[in-house]
């Protein structure tokens, strides 16, 4: 007797559940994502690629001899000319 107890008991327990679940199921309406704006692109933009820059200045042999005299000097400066690796 205390198996069919049980068992009654039990039942109406289950079928309240799921007609709960059941019902918040349905109440509860599957959200739709708005429409997206489609995006405004804009036009391609002509890029204008310049060539780099010289990497070395171009040097006179006046100045680069001027340039060469004062690194042989610069010891009387108290500096130390193998420093500017002439």
């Amino acid at each position: 007797m205390i198996m069919g107890t049980r068992t009654f008991t039990i039942l109406p327990v289950l079928a309240l559940a799921l007609a709960g679940h059941h019902a918040a199921a349905q109440a509860a309406p599957a959200q739709v994502p708005a429409a997206v704006p489609a995006a405004k692109v804009a036009p391609p933009v002509a890029v204008v690629i310049l060539p780099p820059p010289p990497v070395v200045l171009p040097w006179s042999a006046v100045s680069a001899r001027q340039l060469l005299t004062e690194i042989e000097q610069i010891g009387s400066e108290g500096l130390i000319p193998a420093d500017y690796r002439p």
